[in-house]
């Protein structure tokens, strides 16, 4: 990029035969970027990737969120940089990089077995905590005894902190997060521990439209009653048989019949159907055996 940039500024001050003193400028210009650039050595670069690995944090993750990176250097350039792809670049972005991570203390990128960060770096304040394997099968714990989802549990909540939603949790659950907020930590622990333990009979799902009307739009669908998503619900839990395990070797099935639909009813993620395939669900539940 910045050959490229050398290049037009000469052909650029030869085609507009400008002034003396603006030529001699935009010269030293060029001759200033062209003695700022150097050859990134073998030496060089392995002093680069050791850095990188000192710390334990990435070229791309140690130019995140920077507001004064010099004028040029992109985390993807920085990156192409330590692959050996780009063989030279301003020095500008070398002393840069070497600087910036020549301030990072060991391992600063790295986290322990329970997923606590091995350097707690400035970014994260008492608003945060880290995400330790303690947490998260204490979280585990919490929605198993209680027989909750972190969509079931969204929907049960009559007052949520602003911002929490069912993907944070998701995302708890399976530890993508390394860092959760205090508060929807503490609400949601404290929300979960005020909940009884799940029972053996099966329950339906929360907030559920329990109208029997007609679905707008769907003369041919109607909404599932309660009575027939319980039965639904029991008939899953006595055989053991999941929608798509149903649906897999289902005898005369209609063509439409998704294993996605059903497990959708039954979860109160859809709250109508076709009457006929509800039926047709239903009769293939109680044709089976208890599991064993």
């Amino acid at each position: 990029m910045f050959l490229l940039c050398i290049i037009y500024l000469k052909f650029y001050v030869f085609y507009n035969g400008i002034a003396d003193k603006e030529y001699l400028v935009l010269i030293a210009i060029v001759n200033q970027i062209e003695n700022d650039i150097i050859t990134i050595s073998i030496s060089l670069r392995r002093n680069l990737v050791r850095e990188e690995k000192r710390t334990g944090l990435s070229v791309r993750t140690l130019l995140r969120d920077r507001t004064d990176l010099p004028y040029g250097l992109t985390r993807r350039d920085a990156q192409r940089l330590l692959a050996g792809i780009i063989k030279t670049a301003p020095k500008a972005h070398i002393d840069y990089l070497t600087n910036l991570w020549a301030g990072i203390a060991d391992d600063a990128g790295r986290i322990t077995s329970d997923g606590v960060p091995v350097v707690w770096t400035q970014k994260y304040d008492e608003h945060f905590i880290p995400l330790t394997r303690t947490m998260i099968y204490q979280l585990h714990a919490e929605m198993k005894r209680t027989g909750m989802t972190p969509r079931t549990f969204v929907m049960s909540c009559t007052k949520m902190p602003e911002g929490l939603n069912e993907a944070f949790i998701n995302d708890w659950l399976h530890a993508r997060r390394k860092i959760v907020s205090q508060a929807y930590w503490n609400f949601v622990i404290n929300e979960l521990g005020n909940l009884p333990a799940k029972s053996d009979a099966p329950t339906l799902p929360v907030n559920r439209n329990r109208s029997q009307n007609e679905v707008a739009g769907r003369p041919d669908y109607r909404c599932i009653s309660d009575d027939e998503l319980l039965a639904l619900v029991t008939h899953r839990d006595r055989t053991g048989m999941k929608s798509a395990a149903l649906l897999k070797s289902a005898p005369d099935k209609p063509s439409n019949l998704r294993a996605e639909t059903v497990k959708a009813w039954m979860n109160g993620q859809t709250r109508s159907a076709d009457p006929a395939m509800l039926k047709y669900v239903l009769n293939l539940y109680a044709s089976l055996p208890d599991k064993r």
